[in-house]
């Protein structure tokens, strides 16, 4: 069966899947990536460009006599307008994270302090990214995260003013900027 066919005789139903994994990227990068090394975020972006993606892909087959000629120029448009989609898209979805965040420490958070434990690194394609590990106690548990290091302000044993949240103590933030 030919896929364009699929995408012609299924559009609803494909509409309906991408919007499903739009709606799941979305939770999983505002609700569920504040996880120690967690890759949720990066999960949920992707799958929300995917999701995004999907749409495009959808009216140039649903139509395609109508664009035979212009093929070049109908396909630039489009991914310059899921480009800006996605811009604006990665800034509303960092803005609702931050909101989920404040909202949450606002109502549950606890001041204490955590300790620089250690160091870590990740890389992304090329590009090198610094981490501070943090340790913090809440109910008789240790809590390890880690904070990005850029320019290398944290030291070992360093302790930070931070607040976290008592019902999702893996959401947290530095509460002080004098490191």
């Amino acid at each position: 069966m030919d896929l364009a066919k699929v995408f012609r005789e299924n559009k609803i139903i494909i509409s309906v899947l991408a919007m499903a994994v739009f709606i799941f990227g979305y939770c999983l990068t505002v609700f569920y990536s504040f996880g120690y090394q967690s890759d949720n975020e990066s999960i949920g972006v992707t799958l929300m460009f995917v999701a995004v993606a999907i749409y495009p892909v959808l009216w140039l087959i649903a139509n395609p006599s109508k664009f035979k000629a212009h093929v070049a120029v109908v396909t630039l448009m489009l991914i310059g307008i899921v480009g800006v989609v996605l811009i604006v898209l990665f800034l509303v979805t960092d803005y609702a994270r931050q909101n989920h965040l404040r909202k949450e420490l606002d109502k549950n958070g606890i001041k204490t302090t955590a300790v620089v434990t250690g160091f870590e690194y990740d890389y992304i394609k090329s590009s090198r990214i610094d981490y501070a590990t943090i340790q913090y106690e809440f109910e008789n548990g240790i809590i390890v995260q880690r904070i990005k290091d850029i320019n290398h302000i944290y030291k070992l044993d360093q302790i930070i003013p931070i607040r976290f949240s008592r019902e999702h103590s893996e959401m947290f933030e530095i509460t002080a900027d004098d490191h």
